[in-house]
């Protein structure tokens, strides 16, 4: 399972500090490398959740892009900035939706899940990250389920 999530703001922000302190108000349990430049990321960024090692890819792109390629959606506005998360995996989706949900908190933006056509506040975009830590017990155990017939 491969998911994609963006986050479109008009202003990068400055430091994987100030991402983090967006992250601690409501989801301390995430927290960012702290030897890893914002402004470099470019690939997998390891994170860790709970104390397990994990991570997801991220990767600064124009904001263009994903407006683009989703005429059918209203994004509000033009965005300037976008910085997009692929996840693998359950748990990887739920660390992926807080820290877009922080990260579009602190630049003023928004998050963007093409899987469902959604266009979320950070507000909302936490509660499905809440929502997504519920279901996902009883998704492991449909697809264990599924993986024995």
């Amino acid at each position: 399972m491969s998911v994609d999530l963006y986050t479109l703001s008009d202003r990068r922000l400055a430091s994987m500090a100030v991402w983090q302190q967006a992250i601690d108000g409501e989801r301390p349990e995430l927290v960012l490398p702290t030897d890893t430049s914002i402004n470099e990321l470019d690939g997998f960024l390891p994170v860790r959740w709970n104390g397990t090692h994990m991570g997801f890819e991220g990767l600064h792109i124009p904001a263009r892009q994903v407006i683009e390629s989703r005429g059918d959606i209203n994004f509000g506005r033009k965005w300037a900035h976008a910085l997009a998360f692929y996840t693998q995996g359950f748990e990887e989706l739920l660390v992926a939706y807080i820290a877009a949900a922080a990260y579009a908190k602190a630049a003023g933006g928004l998050v963007f899940d093409p899987q469902q056509s959604l266009v979320m506040s950070p507000v909302r975009a936490f509660a499905m990250a809440s929502q997504i830590e519920r279901d996902i017990p009883k998704a492991k155990e449909a697809l264990r389920r599924k993986r024995t017939r």
